[in-house]
Parts: C-alpha cells; structure tokens; sequence
C-alpha cells in the first residue's frame, strides 16, 4: 500500500517574503501530495495573486480535521484564529 504525502507548511510572518514565496513553490504540482498551509485567509489570498496562483486552487477552512479530506490538487488554508484583516 502506498502513502501520499500530506505537508503541512507554515507561511511564516504575512507581513514578510514567506506567504509569497510559498505560494510561487505551489504553482507547480506536489506530484498528488496534498497541501496545507497555516495562514489567514485573506493573506493566502493577496500572495496567491501576487504569485500567479489561481485563488481556485485555494479553499480556506477552519476546522483542522478537514485538513486532508478535499480533493487533490486543491491548497488548503487553516485559518485557526480570527482574521487579521
């Protein structure tokens, strides 16, 4: 039986380079490795356009256990504290 990888990626500070250059490495496919990123929403959102990533491929939740249960190909953003916007 084979495992896929399941990442879990911090963006780091949202007023630094992190939440951009981590979204410029996703534009390229994780080769069927699911993605999560801990990040607010809305700053996921900004560094994914200034990154060239189609918000789509963003889907933002708040509850850790949906984490890995959408669909590949998908970013997955946790969101786990109010928004800071």
């Amino acid at each position: 039986m084979t495992r896929e990888a399941r990442i879990v990626i911090s963006v780091g500070c949202p007023c630094g380079i992190g939440p951009e250059v981590t979204l410029a490495a996703l534009r390229r496919p994780m080769h069927g490795a699911r993605i999560a990123l801990v990040c607010d929403a809305y700053v996921a959102a900004r560094a994914a356009k200034l990154a060239s990533v189609p918000l789509s491929k963003l889907v933002s939740v708040k509850d850790e256990s949906l984490l890995f249960r959408l669909p590949k190909g998908k970013i997955v953003v946790l969101s786990p504290r109010p928004a800071l916007a």
